[in-house]
């Protein structure tokens, strides 16, 4: 996330091991967040073929069915994050130091996950029916006073005490209260907001839709679940290079994950759009907008690709680390760059095109067995085998997404990831 990124690039300034805390606490976080958008992004298959149909009633149902889904994985991530952050910690790196600093870092940020989940739904649901620029203004606005607070707490300036990824935590709590108290303002201020009902509404679903939602969803849920924990292993594995190695691969990920930021609107603008059109009943349409968006995406991330290597000499000037971490942090940039064109080409297949159509078992079965079969064992065997670096490792970890890519450009030109579920509930 934004905040995260922030977290990151300002907490550089207290060195390498406190950098790989909040790295890794993040990954945490990241694991639960991203089981939280496989649970949204199922149900944003719905919201926004219905919206397609003007059904409202049925868009604030499956957003309650949502909202009770991400609770429930809440409750499980903040109680191992509250009452456990040691062995968060332990099971990615072995360095006291830094387990020490993120079990800090991760218990405080833990404070902070109820209202990251409700966010998290009631943007993803926002954007389906349109309404934007509420998430966006509430994700600028808690940016911002993330930094600031940040700026604050991490070093002690203005006076206020110096605690370090301590302050950073207490930075993005506070910021993602204020985040949820704006979205939720807003729905609740507009009643022409399709989201816009009596809370009773959200959770009135009745069981066949419940069941309609979860066989769609679960899927996706898998998928998401089995990919995250298969990056997780990546992190292991990278970890056993020593702190240095962590401290490289995260600065160089700041670097990709903001440009990244990019294609993740992209792509979320592009699969409501299909899904809208596929609501409708324009399964050609929405062909003709998912061809589009994929060629838009694979320009765009050529460009960027050539973008991050270009700027990666500037990341000695915003990061306060040694020059041999420095050094492994450009290499790093080097290789995602190199695979960020085919990186986006499959986020954009799967996001936004594969799931707006249902194609969501197809695309579980692929993302699992590409990182489970090819990615994750090739990247231990090379930590464990050879002589290598933290770039090299990156290269072969991501080796993965070129297969994968192939794989689902076949299933793409088919037209059989087209699933029309407004139609389903007619008949």
């Amino acid at each position: 996330t934004s905040l995260s990124m922030v977290d990151t690039i300002m907490v550089s300034s207290q060195g390498e091991q406190a950098l790989a805390a909040v790295a890794i606490a993040n990954k945490f976080l990241f694991i639960m967040l991203v089981i939280l958008f496989g649970i949204n992004s199922g149900t944003s298959i719905f919201i926004s073929q219905y919206y397609g149909a003007n059904d409202h009633k049925r868009i604030r149902s499956v957003l309650g069915i949502g909202i009770v889904l991400g609770v429930a994985v809440c409750a499980v991530f903040f109680g191992i994050a509250f009452f456990a952050p040691e062995f968060i910690m332990s099971v990615f790196i072995k360095d006291p130091v830094v387990i020490e600093l993120g079990s800090r870092f991760l218990s405080i940020l833990s404070l902070s996950f109820l209202l990251m989940t409700l966010t998290f739904a009631l943007s993803n649901a926002s954007r389906c029916v349109h309404r934007t620029k509420v998430p966006m203004i509430a994700s600028i606005i808690s940016l911002l006073l993330n930094t600031f607070i940040n700026f604050l707490l991490i070093e002690g300036n203005l006076g206020f005490p110096s605690l370090g990824v301590t302050g950073a935590a207490i930075g993005t709590v506070t910021a993602r209260v204020l985040e949820f108290t704006i979205i939720t303002l807003f729905i609740c201020l507009d009643r022409t907001h399709p989201l816009n009902g009596k809370i009773r509404e959200l959770f009135s679903f009745s069981k066949e839709l419940f069941n309609r939602v979860i066989k769609t969803i679960l899927p996706v849920i898998f998928n998401e679940g089995l990919w995250v924990i298969g990056t997780a292993a990546y992190y292991i594995a990278y970890g056993r290079l020593g702190a240095n190695s962590m401290a490289a691969m995260q600065v160089s990920m700041t670097l990709t994950d903001f440009c990244w930021a990019i294609f993740t609107g992209f792509g979320s603008a592009a699969a409501v759009l299909i899904g809208n059109e596929i609501g409708r009943g324009d399964n050609e349409q929405s062909y003709l907008f998912s061809k589009a968006t994929l060629i838009i995406g694979a320009v765009v991330a050529i460009l960027i690709g050539i973008l991050m290597i270009m700027l990666s000499p500037l990341l000695s000037v915003i990061f306060k680390l040694s020059g041999d971490t420095m050094k492994l942090a450009t290499s790093c940039v080097i290789v995602m760059s190199i695979y960020f064109p085919i990186r986006n080409f499959n986020y954009i297949m799967f996001i936004s095109v594969l799931r707006s159509g249902g194609d969501t078992t197809y695309c579980m079965i692929v993302d699992a067995l590409s990182v489970w079969v090819i990615g994750v064992p090739a990247t231990f065997l090379a930590v464990h085998y050879l002589t290598i670096t933290i770039p090299i490792l990156i290269a072969v970890s991501y080796f993965e997404e070129v297969v994968k890519a192939v794989v689902v450009f076949r299933r793409f030109v088919t037209k059989k990831w087209i699933h029309n579920f407004v139609q389903e509930d007619t008949h």
